[in-house]
């Protein structure tokens, strides 16, 4: 079972935590708003826009519902270079 804010002492432990394999490959971002994931995956707040297009793209496509934290970072830096490469 993934753990939450409140099982660490410090916002810094939880971070530490959404990088871990554990949470990686466990957390499901599938019927998440852009606002939970990036709260519970500790996205930085200037990265909401590619969050909001990488949510957009997970519930329009049926694939990619399996999609966990780890997907969820690879998909955002897929949208950053597309986006930035413009």
């Amino acid at each position: 079972m993934l753990k939450t804010r409140t099982d660490f002492a410090s916002q810094s432990d939880y971070k530490k935590y959404t990088r871990s394999s554990e949470f990686m490959h466990t957390y499901k971002v599938y019927g998440k708003t852009a606002a939970e994931i990036q709260q519970d995956m500790c996205f930085p707040c200037n990265w909401m826009h590619f969050l909001e297009a990488a949510v957009k793209f997970v519930n329009d496509n049926p694939a990619a519902r399996e999609y966990t934290a780890f997907d969820m970072f690879e998909l955002v830096d897929e949208i950053m270079e597309y986006m930035f490469k413009g």
